[in-house]
């Protein structure tokens, strides 16, 4: 077979929930065999998507539960700051691609995070106006950041990323969105929940 004419399919490997590690094209997971050769034309065939992803026990992240719901996988972190993650797979063209790109964004989050805390003061002045109980004294900017806890952090095939923070009493319960550019420069801040 000419090695011009030879289609290329795009493997990656990717730690499946019985810890054996396979090779998936597409982003989905393919059976432990060769693929499928046209008997027509001697050409690699196109892979066809046979299952749903699988749950991962990842070397950083830890155990990543697969939401189909959702399409989505979660963990609960025990590193940094960040109790929850979530790897969105809407508009995912490679699954494993995108989760080795989650593996070494793991190092700038605490980055992020700080970048999204100071985005987060952009609500300085509304939680010191309507949101601001009777009685209570005006927050500076060290003293509301203080109180912003990271709830979940999400991170998005095109490298964007949500952080979701707990704001203590500062909204009434709500909590706040700040959304980060694929750069990692945040670009909104917002009340959520």
């Amino acid at each position: 077979m000419p090695g011009s004419a030879l289609r290329q399919v795009s493997a990656h490997l990717h730690n499946q929930r019985d810890g054996i590690w396979r090779a998936t094209a597409l982003g989905r997971n393919q059976p432990d065999s060769d693929p499928p050769i046209s008997a027509k034309s001697g050409l690699l065939c196109e892979p066809q998507l046979l299952s749903m992803p699988n749950d991962i026990n990842h070397p950083i992240f830890g155990f990543l539960k697969y939401d189909e719901g959702l399409n989505w996988y979660s963990a609960d972190l025990k590193l940094i700051e960040i109790p929850r993650l979530y790897l969105s797979l809407d508009d995912c063209a490679d699954e494993a691609a995108f989760i080795e790109f989650a593996s070494h964004k793991a190092a700038s989050l605490p980055t992020d995070i700080a970048r999204a805390r100071n985005t987060a003061v952009r609500l300085l002045d509304l939680a010191n106006g309507e949101w601001l109980p009777d009685g209570a004294s005006a927050r500076d900017a060290e003293s509301f950041m203080a109180r912003l806890t990271v709830d979940s952090l999400t991170l998005y095939p095109d490298e964007s990323s949500v952080v979701i923070f707990r704001a203590a009493d500062l909204f009434a319960g709500h909590g706040v969105l700040v959304s980060l550019e694929p750069n990692g420069q945040a670009s909104d801040a917002t009340l959520c929940g």
